[in-house]
């Protein structure tokens, strides 16, 4: 009688991974910090390219204070995984809070036509483009976001201003009613709109 005989095989760098992430989230919903990071960090060293153990980390690091290391992390796993929106996203968001919309715009607009740059995507870079002095650039990513997410009335505002800024008023007209019609706006662009379109 013969016996089959089944070879187990060690578990690749990417299931190690995964294994640490989990618990890492389980950890997190648990409220134990320190122990997420170490689980973090044992996901990254089985699969550095692992990009949800990385933006966890990252957020992490912010949330605590240390946005310089988390920049590293993120801009380390750019290197690692280019094409990734989510790294691009995390890492430009950080850039910008420390006050540079340049970098910012700069990282977004690398990724920008890959699979996974979504409608928040688009829209973040557009608002950055707008503070950026770059109203065409920004309506064309206003324009992108708007087509995913059609009832987002602050963006319909961002491509309103954005269109006004190029001496395109009819349109801009236009995209401030969209954005008076899509839904509750902050008061003051809420106004600021209402003004608009009485012009």
């Amino acid at each position: 009688m013969s016996t089959i005989q089944h070879e187990t095989r060690p578990p690749s760098g990417g299931e190690i991974a995964d294994t640490y992430y989990r618990k890492a989230l389980a950890e997190l919903q648990a409220g134990r910090t320190e122990s997420a990071r170490l689980a973090l960090l044992a996901a990254l060293d089985a699969a550095p390219a692992h990009a949800d153990a990385r933006l966890a980390l990252a957020a992490l690091l912010s949330r605590s204070g240390q946005a310089a290391d988390a920049e590293v992390l993120l801009r380390n796993g750019r290197a690692l995984t280019p094409d990734h929106p989510g790294l691009a996203m995390s890492l430009a968001r950080l850039q910008a809070a420390r006050g540079d919309t340049a970098d910012a715009a700069a990282t977004l607009i690398e990724t920008a036509d890959k699979p996974g740059a979504g409608a928040d995507y688009h829209a973040t870079l557009a608002a950055m483009l707008v503070q950026l002095d770059r109203p065409a650039d920004a309506a064309r990513h206003y324009e992108q976001a708007l087509r995913q997410q059609p009832g987002q009335g602050t963006w319909w505002a961002g491509l309103a201003i954005s269109l006004e800024a190029q001496g395109k008023s009819a349109e801009a007209r236009t995209a401030y009613q969209r954005a008076l019609q899509s839904g509750p706006l902050p008061d003051d662009l809420a106004a600021f709109a209402r003004a608009r379109v009485g012009k």
